[in-house]
């Protein structure tokens, strides 16, 4: 890809774009699972909790819970979006290409 991009143009490396959707989810699933080792890991203490540790551990960990779900989202819907982005560049590189195709030079 260009560096100099003040010439106007737009290049769209589709294996570029492919390989950040992808790897958007990929990173989705590596946080969840993450978060589901770190969990059963933490279980056997936090079974030993009780009283208000244990109230405000759940509390905090419904929050952290929250906030990866909502972040696997954001980076899923962006990954939609940037696929998305991408499909319409390639219908439209299509579309310009098939004008060239009905150019007919002579007579």
């Amino acid at each position: 890809m260009s560096e100099n991009m003040s010439d106007g143009y737009i290049f769209v490396s589709y294996s570029h774009v492919d390989n950040a959707v992808e790897e958007m989810r990929l990173a989705t699933r590596q946080i969840s699972k993450i978060i589901a080792d770190l969990n059963d890991e933490l279980q056997p203490l936090k079974n030993s909790w009780e009283g208000d540790d244990r109230r405000v551990y759940d509390e905090k960990q419904a929050a952290w819970n929250n906030a990866v779900h909502n972040m696997g989202q954001w980076l899923e819907d962006n990954a939609k979006t940037l696929d998305h982005i991408r499909e319409l560049y390639t219908k439209n590189e299509q579309k310009q290409a098939q004008s060239w195709q009905e150019v007919r030079s002579g007579r």
